[in-house]
């Protein structure tokens, strides 16, 4: 008898099975680390007054936080071994270090300072 290859959708469930989360949760921890990342990014506005009196600290932590935590949420629907190995794909590899690399960057110079 032939084979019927798996859906999409069955070949994920199959996935989110094997780490111990339905789709539904792995929804809600994306969506949930997206909003907190999206807010402490947002909240970063607020501290640009600081950033322009010279303390450029409390701006830099906000927005860079946001970011990381944004990006961890993207790890929920994938899992974080196929979520680095996605972002170091070939054709992603110099935009993921650029990115990696500015997050750490904006963090050494805030304190350099």
């Amino acid at each position: 008898p032939e084979v019927k290859p798996k859906t999409y959708w069955e070949r994920a469930e199959e996935m989110f099975a094997a780490d111990g989360l339905t789709y539904k949760q792995r929804l809600i921890g994306c969506g949930s680390c997206m909003a907190v990342g999206y807010l402490l990014s947002f909240g970063s506005v607020f501290r640009i007054n600081a950033l322009l009196k010279g303390n450029p600290i409390p701006f830099v932590l906000t927005a860079t936080l946001g970011n990381i935590v944004a990006l961890c949420g993207s790890c929920f629907l994938s899992g974080p071994r196929a979520q680095t190995k996605t972002m170091f794909h070939k054709r992603r590899r110099l935009a993921s270090c650029g990115y990696l690399a500015s997050l750490f960057l904006t963090i050494v110079f805030a304190f350099k300072t």
